[in-house]
């Protein structure tokens, strides 16, 4: 300065060295600068600091006389929550508060917020001061939460006594609409809720999601305080908006005492499904761990369902068990033990077909298989074939031991047997243990292939020598063979199989139905054979066609496989053939042949009135055409005198071919399909999942197929089972055109929906099956009736009101998930889900009202989410529209913590040239961003974050970004800070210091470093 620096110079951060001088603590420094030269000392930075503002954050009292005294300015006039003195009470200085007070009791308009913070804080002392000094208790502040709110939410009994003793109102409702006692009884405080009750607080008061305050509690197992409110009269009963009740939490995280309670002392009815289809007994099944099996025993104490099956997916309490969220621990064996004692059905199939024990061998729960086995589970589901197809020796061993009870010939879907995929996936050793539990060799699969066979293709010489050892080739006459009973056939089979005259053996006939070692008849072995002349001798003979082998294939079966049309004809000719005889699978030939895309011999069994019997899902032979591509035989099914019934038909997720055509993009026979129909009301026919073909070929990326669609008359607006448009499969998939093309047919739908539904009744179903009905069910336009609702109230159908209501529907269709808490969100939030930058680029150019901070169920906001994921791109387009990077819900995390957090340096550098705040503290535990980056070792996050942020900020246990760096020993972070001038001598709320921590971990380097930095820390607080 002697020699004339520039005291205006800042740097790239727009920091003056008043700024970075005030950062540090240097209030000499500070005395120096501004007698020199004051002019800037209302200077803000490139974060709307000034130096008042960093001395409060940072609770430098020495720091704020200085500033004040030359005329620092107290007042802002952009943002009074971040005034300085607001910034001083957020963080808990006290004596600035107090100095800022002295020295302009004016002060006291601006810390309305300020002393909602101090409460969440649970400083009683400040919340005392600020209102004897003037300050509003009654204040709401963002969320629309008072004092009394944020005191409950700090469980601080003293504030909560002191607020409650001036007479407050006891019930102020949020914009959650939750009250105080909502926050007490969720943090389980006992004390607080009998000080809310006996201020007569209301104990049935409802929030945004319809719960009670006995919501929260019972899922936390705050036993006394479910009595509590139980005692003061709170309806246990209430359902929430998802049709679920207090009694659903306390049993899924595992109280017992609190089930009991809620049971025992309440009409509760735990076998009422929730919105999911789920009662209580699946929810515990689903979420239960190791101890909280006891949950299980009251349940069934006081009287739970043991065969209640979930509405939507078809399960049972042990399917929910095995089947769990992804991430969640497996089920105890306790509880599977628990739930097969109280009978819960077993052998029970889901929509999938699925059983529990399927699932157990699935998700590799040996314990589970081996409880399942031992009640006697049916093994006829394929679980023995998942277990060896998975290479689990220890499971498949499991299954072989109770062996009388397993089928080593039954065959899965592709007519595989257990040998079959053992040969196939090479596995040498299960390939043993079922040859030593002698599984059969000669069964054949859909291919016509031994195991032997498969093993020959994957050219494994063990195996093959394994399997030739177990059942060598047949070898000698055929008249050996039939001496020596090898795989039980006779000569007939023998001749028959090689396609032989058979005109010498057929004068014995009790040969000629006789079985071979796997099932097949003398006929089934001619058929195989492609012997048209053997075929015929048979028939001719008159043998029984209709005989199933191991299989559950007959002759015919064979037959439609097969393109030898003749050999087809000469069997269906037989006298008592029965063309419509099905396989365990319930395929009959047609399906079959349609299957093999053999569509000669699909035309054959049409015009001999096959019946189109649909498969064990329900699929018909349509159905599987299409699934396989097999287009001549789909013309041939398309042309049948009976393909409208074909086309309507739905399989067992009552998907017709239109779903499975627009899931497949087979645009061309979707073409067909529907000029073949008149009436294309079934077009927006909703499956199991409540989606249309409209869904599933956006979901997909059809977009030619999606075209089609609408222009037949599709709609847009249709909802699935969770609320999702067709557009947010699209969003979230990428599919930029579909986007587009989707959000153009909404307004257009709206118009027709609205046209459709005038003076008509209107069903629950109707109403979650269209996003149409469904605003108009919130815009409260909807008459309800006995039976229903009318879009008939007086004025209603008027010109202008008419146009009016229109316009707001078609908005809100626009914008459709922007409510609070919507499980889909919105078509922006599923874009920025799945990552993809043109797709938002779209949402925001179509719809330019989109609301860019609305939440959803499981995510903040758009933008924090696609800060947290690292989507700069993203990031960039919310910005230009307009987006506030401060935005903040009700924890006060920001996008920067989320970015901070997740170690994304290049968007932070966005957000921060952006204007966003970085010295921000959340709600949950008081961490700014740097604490966050420091924590999870993101050292190139830290070096941008202490240019420009507090290095020194407490959180809520007073703990420094030093500090959490310290716990989490990430070196890199640790110089940064103490580069940054961090203090090594901070103290938590344990008395604990980032250098004891160190020393604690034993690196000798860091600890010198830090101790000779909390030598000059010292020295400068003597100064001080």
């Amino acid at each position: 300065m002697e020699v004339g620096a520039n005291l205006s110079a800042a740097d790239r951060n727009g920091s003056l060295p008043l700024h970075r001088a005030v950062r540090r603590g240097k209030w000499e420094t500070v005395e120096e600068l501004c007698s020199r030269d004051s002019t800037g000392i209302n200077t803000r930075d490139n974060y709307k600091s000034t130096p008042l503002h960093i001395a409060c954050q940072l609770g430098w009292t020495r720091c704020v006389e200085v500033l004040l005294a030359h005329n620092a300015e107290v007042i802002t006039d952009d943002n009074p929550d971040r005034s300085p003195i607001a910034i001083a009470v957020e963080n808990g200085h006290f004596e600035v508060v107090r100095q800022l007070l002295q020295f302009d009791k004016g002060l006291i308009a601006h810390c309305g917020r300020p002393l909602i913070e101090a409460a969440r804080r649970g400083s009683l002392e400040t919340v005392k001061f600020l209102y004897e000094q003037g300050a509003s208790l009654t204040f709401k502040g963002k969320f629309g939460q008072t004092a009394l709110h944020k005191a409950c939410i700090a469980q601080n009994k003293g504030l909560v006594d002191y607020l409650l003793s001036k007479d407050l109102d006891s019930d102020p409702i949020d914009d959650s609409k939750r009250t105080p006692l909502y926050y007490a009884a969720e943090k389980g405080n006992l004390y607080i809720v009998n000080a809310l009750i006996a201020r007569n607080a209301n104990v049935n008061s409802l929030d945004r999601r319809q719960e009670t305050a006995l919501f929260k509690p019972a899922g936390k197992g705050h036993v006394e305080v479910v009595k509590r409110l139980l005692e003061a009269g709170t309806d246990a009963t209430k359902l929430d908006k998802w049709d679920r009740t207090p009694l659903r939490f306390a049993a899924m995280y595992g109280h017992p005492d609190v089930v009991a309670v809620l049971l025992k002392k309440t009409a509760i009815k735990q076998n009422i499904p929730d919105w999911a289809g789920r009662t209580v007994l699946h929810n515990a099944a689903a979420w239960l761990r190791k101890g909280q099996e006891d949950v299980i025993d009251i349940l069934f104490e006081y009287k739970a369902e043991s065969g209640q099956i979930d509405a939507k997916r078809g399960m049972t309490a042990l399917h929910a068990a095995l089947l769990r969220v992804e991430g969640e621990p497996p089920p105890t064996a306790e509880l599977i033990k628990r739930l097969i004692h109280y009978r819960v059905p077993i052998d029970s199939r889901d929509m999938y077909g699925r059983t529990a024990l399927y699932l157990a061998v699935v998700t590799r729960h040996a314990e589970a298989v081996r409880l399942l086995l031992e009640a006697r589970a049916n093994t006829n589901d394929n679980s023995f074939h998942e277990a060896v197809r998975r290479r689990d020796g220890a499971l498949v061993q499991m299954f072989l031991e109770i062996k009388p009870r397993i089928n080593l010939s039954e065959r899965d879907w592709e007519h595989q047997t257990p040998l079959h995929i053992a040969a196939n996936n090479g596995d040498k050793d299960i390939v043993t243990q079922l040859l030593n539990a002698d599984a059969p060799t000669q069964s054949l699969d859909q291919n016509h292939m031994t195991p032997l066979m498969c093993a020959q293709k994957q050219g494994n010489t063990e195996i093959i020598k394994l399997l030739m050892n177990k059942d060598p080739i047949p070898s000698g006459d055929y008249v050996s063979r039939v001496e020596n009973g090898v795989w039980k056939r006779s000569l007939l089979h023998w001749l028959a199989a090689k396609g032989k005259d058979l005109s010498q053996v057929l004068l014995d006939r009790s040969t000629l139905n006789a079985q071979d070692i796997v099932g097949r008849t003398p006929l089934h072995l001619a058929v195989m054979s492609k012997s048209l002349d053997t075929v015929q001798q048979l028939v001719s003979a008159k043998v029984d066609t209709n005989i199933a082998d191991d299989s559950s294939f007959t002759p015919l079966h064979y037959a439609t496989e097969s393109q030898e049309t003749a050999i087809l004809q000469a069997i269906v000719s037989a006298p008592g053939i029965n063309i419509d005889e099905t396989d365990r699978w319930n395929r009959a030939a047609l399906y079959i042949a349609a299957h093999k895309g053999n569509s000669e011999n699909v035309r054959i069994l049409l015009d001999i009135g096959a019946s189109f019997t649909p498969d064990y899902a329900q699929r018909t032979p349509l159905h599987v055409a299409i699934d396989e591509e097999h287009g001549e035989t789909v013309d041939v099914l398309l042309r049948s005198k009976r393909a409208p019934d074909l086309i309507r038909a739905r399989d067992a997720h009552n998907r017709s071919v239109l779903h499975l055509v627009s899931c497949r993009g087979r645009g061309g026979i979707l073409k067909r399909i529907l000029r073949l129909v008149d009436d294309t009301s079934f077009i927006d026919e909703r499956d199991t999942s409540g989606q249309t073909a409209l869904h599933l070929a956006s979901k997909y990326g059809h977009f030619e197929v999606v075209k089609e669609l609408l222009a037949a008359g599709a709609m847009a607006h249709i909802l699935d089972n969770d609320l999702f448009l067709a557009a947010h499969f699209a969003a979230e998939a990428g599919y930029t055109a579909i986007v587009g093309v989707l959000l153009d047919a909404i307004p257009v739908n709206v118009d027709k929906c609205l046209s459709k539904w005038q003076q008509r009744r209107v069903s629950r179903e109707d109403i979650l099956g269209s996003a149409v009905l469904y605003a108009l069910l919130i815009e409260e336009v909807l008459e309800q009736v006995e039976c229903g609702w009318y879009l008939a109230r007086p004025g209603l159908l008027e010109p202008d009101e008419w146009a009016h209501l229109t316009s707001k529907v078609k908005d809100d269709l626009m914008i459709w998930g922007w409510r609070e808490h919507s499980f889909p969100g919105t078509t922006l939030m599923r874009a920025v889900m799945g990552g993809h930058p043109n797709v938002v680029r779209v949402i925001l150019e179509k719809v330019p009202n989109m609301p860019l901070h609305a939440r959803s169920y499981q995510y903040q906001d758009a933008l924090q989410l696609a800060a947290g994921r690292g989507y700069h791109s993203i990031i960039e387009q919310f910005i230009d529209a307009g987006a506030n990077v401060n935005h903040n819900v009700e924890n006060h995390e920001t996008s920067l913590h989320q970015a901070a957090q997740n170690g994304h340096e290049a968007v932070i550098t966005l957000l921060l040239q952006a204007g966003a705040n970085p010295s921000t503290s959340r709600m949950t535990d008081g961490a700014t961003p740097l604490h966050l980056a420091a924590e999870n070792g993101h050292s190139g996050v830290v070096r941008q974050l202490v240019r420009v942020t507090f290095i020194n900020v407490t959180d809520d246990m007073r703990q420094t970004p030093l500090h959490r760096a310290c716990l989490h020993n990430y070196k890199a972070a640790i110089e940064m800070l103490l580069d940054a001038e961090a203090n090594p001598l901070a103290q938590d709320v344990n008395g604990k210091t980032p250098l004891a921590i160190m020393s604690g971990l034993g690196d000798n380097w860091l600890c010198l470093r830090m101790q000779e930095q909390a030598t000059r820390y010292r020295l400068e607080e003597r100064r001080e």
